[in-house]
Order: C-alpha cells, then sequence, then structure tokens
C-alpha cells in the first residue's frame, strides 16, 4: 500500500482497508515504521513521518490527535532505544508538498528530549536541490535544542557539532 503516491490514493486507502478511520492507518504505518530496524539491521530511520506528506493542512488527519501522538511516539521511542538515527528530511519542501521537513517540529522536539540523534538528508533527486533549505533547517534544528548532527563517512556513522553561527534564513 503506497502511503506517498497521492493524496487521493491516501483516502482510498484508509477509506477501503480501514473503514474510514484514519488513525487506524496511522497506528498501522508506525507499527510498521517500529519493526524497521529489527528487521533489516538500518540504522538510520528516512521520512520518519512521511505519512503526513499529503496532510499539510490536516486534509487527512489531526497530527495533534492523541492517537497520533501514541502512535508516532511509540515508534519514535522504540528506534531511539534501538540506536536509531532520525533523518531531517527536506525533499518534500523541494517538491513542494509540505512546508517543513520529515520529521515534525513535535516529532524532533521528542527525539532531542529523548536523547535521539538526527541526520540532515535532502532527498534531493536533483542536483539543484542537493542541499535545499538546509540553513534554514540548520537553524530550526539548533533552535529545538539540537547541538550535532550524525553523518556518514567512508562507511561510518560521526557525530559533527552545530558551529553557533548557524543563523536564521528565512522563517522556518
Amino acid at each position: 500500500m503506497p502511503i506517498d503516491e497521492s493524496k487521493e490514493i491516501a483516502q482510498n486507502d484508509i477509506a477501503e482497508s480501514f473503514g474510514g478511520d484514519p488513525y487506524a492507518y496511522v497506528e498501522a504505518y508506525y507499527a510498521l515504521v517500529e519493526e524497521i530496524m529489527r528487521k533489516t539491521g538500518a540504522k538510520i530511520i528516512g521520512h520518519f513521518d512521511i505519512i503526513t506528506k499529503f496532510n499539510e493542512n490536516y486534509g487527512l488527519f489531526d497530527e495533534n490527535n492523541p492517537r497520533y501522538i501514541k502512535a508516532a511516539f511509540d515508534a519514535l521511542h522504540s528506534l531511539i532505544k534501538q540506536g536509531g538515527i532520525f533523518e531531517v528530511n527536506t525533499g518534500a519542501m523541494a517538491r513542494g508538498y509540505k512546508s517543513k521537513p520529515y520529521p515534525s517540529e513535535m516529532l524532533l522536539r521528542e527525539i532531542k528530549k529523548c536523547g535521539g540523534k538526527i541526520m540532515l538528508a535532502s532527498d534531493c533527486h536533483n542536483k539543484e536541490n542537493l542541499d535545499y533549505a538546509f540553513e534554514d533547517i540548520l537553524y530550526f534544528v539548533k533552535k529545538i535544542g539540537f547541538d550535532r548532527l550524525s553523518i556518514v563517512t567512508n562507511d561510518k556513522i560521526n557525530e559533527v557539532y552545530l558551529v553557533n553561527k548557524v543563523k536564521k534564513i528565512e522563517n522556518c
């Protein structure tokens, strides 16, 4: 079941496979995401809340609903305990689907609170967007309280400190 194909497909899936309950859809998605590291051995969690790709104005579900928050936080907490690193992704921003990165600010605050790690990626699909909105996002994650990012170098994951000179470029 594709979750990032179109809003219409997501609406249809919610109606047909989840009896019209968008939070059952959300719960099933995050339950699967929670299993990623156990099943694959992956260390980086990309697009953690990609289920919100077509939900910019809450057209599918309310991201502040207690069922949404519980499902997302349960998966997030499990992945942090397993040592997962959350990708802060600007791809949907570059392609005009979202105005903010994945994961959302609420989820990034919870990742920070729980001692989770983050990395920055553009999911660019083209060279023009290789570093799309990175300066804004660096400011954004520093504002949340992150002082370092994980990076991949020579098949190893290392951490680098964010410099204090990261400045706000636009309203992010």
